[in-house]
């Protein structure tokens, strides 16, 4: 396996369904403004004891992105 980039978004909340679809949908309209593309599912990390409180949480979600070097 070679290198790989991805793409993440971190954020608080609990975990559950919505706030996942949400949370992919930011990334994924940051991702589109920012001309990036993704190739695979997304990965969520959840980093936090089930008793932390939601806004304390820190939660990312990551998109595998296509990786092409730009000339300068």
């Amino acid at each position: 396996m070679g290198v790989v980039r991805f793409a993440v978004l971190r954020f608080s909340d609990g975990r559950q369904a919505k706030n996942e679809v949400k949370q992919l949908a930011r990334l994924t309209t940051w991702m589109q403004a920012q001309g990036l593309s993704s190739n695979a599912p997304p990965v969520y990390g959840y980093f936090d004891p089930p008793w932390t409180p939601a806004f304390l949480r820190r939660n990312e979600v990551m998109l595998r992105t296509s990786f092409e070097k730009q000339p300068r």
